[in-house]
């Protein structure tokens, strides 16, 4: 009896689970959220779980309105049925539902699936526009697809703004850059004097400071893609994907897109873009605000969109390195797959094309200029190394790039000759790349050279928004995608116990109590003015660890050329052998604490990237917005806020 009641028992959850038979995806997902009138667009995936079953309906709603036919249905197995609505746009704020109903068979039995997601239309503060939402959104549910455009919503809205708006936004992103790494370019730049800073960086000088929570849509741990994506869109997104939500195909320029800043600011207020990074400028952060791919590392789609960003008058700046997706695959050096020579696509459209430093602070731009810059076929050389502090054959043949100051100065003259204004994103590429590879000076003196940039910015921000004008005015932001290698400042270099465990000193308790002259302080000198250290390692210099490590062979001074950490040999990281720091005297292999695939995980023989809350700091219209602890999709809102002058006054609680 009781083997019968069993048997039936899972017969009935057999049943059960073939009648829910269908698994329904929704994007954009449950608590996404979008601008009033954001473009984006909604996928819906229906599968039979049973791969021998099929879907034979499909039924989609909003706010409990079938809107199935204003989609595109595809099936492309019996199992499987597809919808999608390109560049829906909603006005009303608030919560709003999109469900989806399916059916079908698996033998003869009827299976089915739903499933709901709730996302918010953000709102704007002002009657006329929410007005002019139910209008819009009415509109829609009749004559879906003639409802795309809410350009004159947005135009209203700025007009009756009460507060002192942005035309002008320049976010700087230190790619991996958090809290440790803005210190250490303090001491380094600035150095301390009983246990004072001597000076502050620019990025310290503005005024208001929060966090950010920095988790993409599919992990804890983010990578720079969806990190920078957060900022473009407002949205979350899966690791190693931007401008999109998931989808179920391989294509990678077919996902459900999210209409990005660049795009909402040109669409909506005819306002320009600037991209400068001292990657390859096909790199994740860059092509977060200009492109839309489920595959970062795609950089001939990449490039190809660019164009695409030109034609669709957002594109105006673009510089960094990386020129080997620029150039036909047939040319030497290329990394594209098909034979588009984008330079000349890009000089075709107007722009001005340069590849050196000399030729970019000789450039003077005229009122519509439009400016294309390639200065290295890669990634561009750090500070590090154009200053010559390594080995000066690191730089090759390339041996006349720009600092960021100086592509951030270029870009910034040229869009500012734009009259509706524009958007900048600049990036310090290199603070990440090198963390990755617990190269700690080249990482560091690259926060110095951020840095250097931020004060130009400044310097431009702060007259546009002190002179008689109030509609000039620039916001300055300075943030990070996430905090990478979990960077840590234990102490300072105590040069007599160099080459033992005592080198790195933290409390100077060993001091004598009443003996002033015993101080635990670096000792680095910029006797040139520059900014950065003459010499990376006196003997007092600053001990940078990494927490968030992969094996490596470690003596605390710099490298004369760029560190390789690790390798990869049958599956299995462990630290480079080749490492010349293996045979420096008092060096140490410091074990890390990642993954190596030793017991079949992924084999990471760099340094990652943390959850650690990263650091954002703002000057200008709307900055004490930021000065919350918010998630990173709150950066895109907060921009937009300052742009339409909606923000709200600061208050002291």
């Amino acid at each position: 009896m009781k083997r019968f009641f069993l048997t039936a028992c899972l017969c009935l959850v057999a049943s059960a689970l073939m009648a829910q038979g269908i698994s329904v995806r929704i994007m954009p997902p449950n608590r996404a959220q979008f601008l009033q009138f954001q473009k984006f667009d909604v996928r819906v995936e229906a599968t039979a779980v049973d791969a021998t079953g099929s879907v034979t309906d499909l039924r989609v709603t909003l706010d409990g309105r079938d809107i199935t036919s204003a989609g595109v249905v595809t099936t492309p197995s019996p199992n499987v049925r597809n919808w999608t609505f390109r560049s829906m746009q909603l006005g009303i704020f608030n919560d709003r539902v999109i469900a989806a109903t399916a059916g079908g068979t698996a033998g003869t039995t009827a299976i089915s699936g739903t499933k709901e997601s709730r996302i918010t239309i953000r709102v704007w503060k002002n009657a006329q526009v929410n007005a002019a939402a139910k209008a819009f959104d009415d509109g829609w549910r009749s004559a879906p697809s003639s409802y795309r455009d809410g350009r004159h919503v947005v135009a209203n809205d700025v007009a009756d703004s009460p507060q002192p708006r942005a035309k002008n936004v320049i976010l700087f992103i230190g790619d991996g850059m958090g809290v440790a790494s803005r210190t250490a370019a303090r001491i380094l730049s600035k150095g301390y004097t009983g246990g004072k800073a001597n000076g502050l960086l620019a990025m310290d000088t503005l005024p208001f400071n929060g966090l950010l929570m920095t988790s993409s849509l599919n992990s804890l741990i983010t990578d720079s893609a969806p990190g920078a994506h957060n900022y473009s869109t407002g949205n979350k997104t899966n690791n190693g994907m931007e401008g999109v939500f998931p989808d179920n195909t391989d294509a990678e320029d077919d996902n459900p897109r999210i209409e990005n800043l660049s795009e909402w600011l040109t669409r909506n207020m005819g306002k320009v873009t600037g991209i400068v990074s001292d990657a390859f400028i096909t790199d994740a952060t860059p092509a977060a605000f200009m492109v839309h791919t489920q595959n970062r590392n795609n950089g001939t789609l990449v490039a190809s969109q660019y164009v695409d960003s030109i034609n669709a008058g957002s594109l105006r700046v673009l510089l960094g390195g990386g020129g080997y997706h620029f150039i036909p695959k047939s040319q030497s050096g290329s990394r594209r797959t098909d034979e588009r020579n984008i330079v000349q696509e890009f000089k075709n459209s107007g722009f001005d094309y340069l590849e050196t430093g000399t030729a970019l602070n000789a450039y003077v731009p005229r009122s519509d200029s439009r400016l294309l810059g390639l200065f290295n076929i890669d990634n561009m050389n750090v500070a590090f190394d154009k200053l010559k502090l390594g080995d000066p054959s690191v730089l090759g043949t390339f041996t006349d790039q720009p600092f960021l100051k100086d592509m951030t100065r270029r870009a910034i003259d040229v869009l500012k000759q734009y009259p509706n204004g524009f958007f900048l994103m600049v990036e310090g590429a290199h603070i990440d790349k090198q963390a990755h590879r617990m190269d700690a000076e080249r990482s560091i003196y690259d926060v110095i050279q951020l840095d250097q940039a931020v004060q130009v910015a400044l310097d431009f921000a702060r007259q546009t928004n002190s002179d008689d004008d109030p509609t000039n005015d620039t916001l300055v932001i300075v943030s990070a995608d996430h905090e990478c290698a979990g960077v840590a400042l234990p102490g300072v270099a105590r040069p007599e116990k160099k080459g033992t465990r005592d080198y790195v000193k933290a409390y100077n308790y060993s001091a004598p109590r009443n003996d002033s002259t015993v101080m635990n302080f670096t000792d680095y000198v910029d006797a040139n003015g520059d900014g950065y250290p003459d010499n990376p390692d006196p003997a007092h210099k600053l001990i940078i660890n990494f927490g968030a490590n992969a094996d490596r062979w470690e003596d605390w001074q710099s490298n004369p050329r760029p560190k390789v950490p690790g390798v990869i040999t049958n599956g299995v990281a462990s630290a480079n052998p080749d490492d010349p720091k293996r045979t420096a005297p008092g060096a140490v292999m410091i074990p890390g604490i990642l993954e190596n695939g030793a017991n079949g995980g992924d084999p990471q023989d760099q340094a990652v990237h943390t959850l650690s809350d990263i650091p954002i700091s703002a000057y200008g219209p709307g900055a004490s917005q930021f000065a919350h602890i918010s998630d990173n999709t709150e950066a895109f809102y907060y921009i937009i806020n300052s742009i339409l002058g909606q923000y709200p006054v600061p208050t002291q609680w």
